[in-house]
């Protein structure tokens, strides 16, 4: 039989069917919340070179950090939904572990695509501050960014392109006169 003390990390369950599920005690040694810096720390990092106009720029350095926001609130989503499922497989390990394996499939494959826009991300910030670079460079990476983004990062970042291209046709018609 178990030794199940409280003051002890873990507890162990004995299903009907024999078998044995070890539960934490406290979740948030297992699943900790953290406070992400990503945001702060690109903001601050962030030098376009002055070879990309200033409006420009500005406009690109806004849709990046849209795109930061909206990773950090999919990760943070992606912790909680974890923290919640296995919360309830805790409960009732016994009658809920086929239920918590489908989830926690579902958040690993989550959890990848939110690494593969992170290391879009990576590039596009790299790209940014590459000397001589086009805008139009940075704008092309940004599409492949926004497609596996969720609508709302998605529309901000599309404003401010639609923002843009006002701008180069409104140049180009003045240029023409």
């Amino acid at each position: 039989m178990p030794l199940n003390l409280p003051f002890m990390p873990t507890r162990t369950v004995i299903c009907p069917d024999g078998s044995r599920h070890v539960i934490q005690n406290n979740i948030e040694s297992y699943f900790p919340l953290s406070v992400s810096e990503n945001s702060t720390k690109v903001d601050a990092e962030l030098k376009i070179p002055d070879t990309v106009e200033a409006k420009a720029a500005t406009e690109m350095k806004n849709a990046i950090k849209s795109v930061m926001v909206s990773i950090d609130k999919n990760n943070g989503s992606l912790v909680l939904e974890q923290r919640a499922a296995y919360t309830a497989y805790a409960s009732n390990p016994c009658g809920s572990l086929d239920w918590y394996k489908k989830q926690l499939e579902e958040i690993s494959m989550r959890r990848q695509r939110l690494q593969e826009q992170e290391n879009m991300l990576g590039a596009l910030v790299t790209l940014a501050q590459t000397p001589g670079v086009e805008i139009n460079e940075m704008v092309g990476l940004l599409r492949r960014l926004v497609v596996n983004m969720t609508p709302e990062a998605a529309s901000i970042i599309t404003v401010n392109e639609m923002d843009h291209s006002e701008e180069t046709a409104r140049e180009m018609i003045e240029g023409s006169d």
